[in-house]
């Protein structure tokens, strides 16, 4: 085993660790460690929602993971070609997953919901209150 065979072993075994919060997100756990996502459901919609959008956040974060990986992988491997195409494969995918998260129809439809939810919830409120205070009379 040469020297650059060695490299990417150890190289592979770091980021055995960097795959593993992308796991996490598919499971839809974590969402405190997304940045600037701080999100707390208080409807079962809402965490539905919630949980869709930590799968997906899972799906791009592995993904990168592995293009940043093979990338690093291919150069010290030798193999210059593959790693010059797997930059602009990489560059692309963070670009397409960033627009796709800020843009997704989901994303804003979770949030009409989840302030649907909350006014309903409000109004299920006025009506009990105004029952109880019909009873009271």
């Amino acid at each position: 085993m040469g020297q650059n065979e060695l490299i990417a072993v150890c190289l592979s075994i770091v980021f055995v660790f960097l795959y593993i919060p992308g796991i996490f997100f598919l499971f839809g756990k974590g969402g405190l460690s997304i940045g600037g996502y701080h999100y707390t459901a208080s409807s079962e919609k809402g965490k539905y929602f919630h949980k869709i959008i930590l799968r997906r956040a899972g799906v791009f974060y592995i993904i990168l993971i592995g293009l940043i990986h093979a990338c690093i992988l291919t150069g010290i491997l030798g193999k210059p070609v593959a790693c010059y195409t797997l930059i602009p494969i990489t560059v692309v995918w963070v670009v397409a997953g960033i627009l796709y998260f800020n843009l997704s129809k989901k994303i804003r439809f979770a949030r009409r919901q989840e302030k649907f939810f909350d006014e309903e919830e409000r109004n299920d409120k006025i009506k009990d209150d105004m029952k109880e205070n019909i009873d009271d009379i």
